[in-house]
């Protein structure tokens, strides 16, 4: 997976966790802006996740489209070593995209 969606995805987890202490602790002590600080943390990390996510799944299909040329050129020319790379770099674009593709 890339490092780069994979520590996005991290970094909006944790935002969302602190938006969720925050909002918890404000609504305990009844402070009404650190509660609706922490609402909009939890916003932004579930917005900033879901771009991670996105990233994610985009840099999947792009790898799974280069492996697919790359095994059906090499088929073409009979290039039996090519086309394995093609077909890892389809399996790498598909791990990308089922690790990426949102839940319901």
């Amino acid at each position: 997976m890339s490092a780069e969606s994979e520590q996005s995805k991290m970094s909006a987890n944790a935002t969302w966790a602190k938006g969720q202490v925050k909002s918890t602790i404000g609504g305990v002590i009844g402070n009404e802006t650190m509660r609706t600080e922490g609402e909009a943390e939890i916003a932004k990390g579930n917005a900033d996740y879901k771009a991670a996510q996105a990233q994610g799944y985009v840099e999947g299909v792009k790898n799974d489209v280069k492996g697919n040329v790359k095994d059906g050129v090499n088929r073409v020319i009979g290039d039996d070593a090519g086309r394995a790379e093609g077909q890892a770099q389809q399996s790498l674009g598909q791990a990308q995209k089922d690790a990426n593709t949102p839940s319901e």
